[in-house]
């Protein structure tokens, strides 16, 4: 795991945990991110110090963090959704995803912080942590979705798909 300025390319911090790194993500200051390892995801600072270990994240494969509620999304391997708030470290929700327990990709919409998750048979569900079930499934592709994205204002999706299209 490496840290580094990426405009003046000054390495801040690099170190090895000496297992398989999943995900990375920023969380709500430029100096803390959570490592989602093969088992634990971690918080590290800026300089690679751990300063927590999340073992309700277990065995993460893709993290998203919401800025404005601070928290952390996290796709667990055994089929999970699991939301974590980081300022008091309390799970807000945990669903399992039924349907289509494997994600392909993990984001969310800025303007209104509904999780988005792609899934391999070529839909796009959106969650919240106050309903139990996802709040929309839409068939985006006939193959698996790579990646979802936003625009800035929230109003456009990008899906990537498998089946090398791009719709919005």
């Amino acid at each position: 795991v490496a840290v580094f300025d990426w405009l003046t390319k000054d390495l801040k911090s690099e170190f090895n945990v000496q297992e398989s790194v999943h995900a990375v993500q920023w969380l709500h200051m430029p100096t803390m991110y959570a490592v989602a390892q093969s088992n634990y995801t971690y918080v590290y600072d800026e300089a690679g110090i751990e300063m927590h270990c999340l073992k309700r994240f277990y065995q993460a494969y893709e993290l998203d963090f919401l800025p404005y509620h601070y928290l952390l999304v996290g796709a667990l391997d055994n089929g999970w959704l699991s939301w974590l708030d980081t300022s008091t470290g309390q799970l807000v929700a945990n669903f399992k995803m039924k349907k289509s327990p494997r994600i392909t990709s993990l984001t969310h919409n800025p303007s209104n912080a509904i999780t988005i998750t792609g899934h391999p048979n070529g839909t796009v569900r959106m969650w919240s942590p106050n309903v139990q079930e996802s709040l929309v499934s839409l068939l985006t592709h006939p193959t698996a979705v790579r990646d979802v994205c936003f625009d800035r204002r929230g109003q456009v999706m990008i899906t990537a798909g498998a089946d090398r299209t791009v719709r919005l």
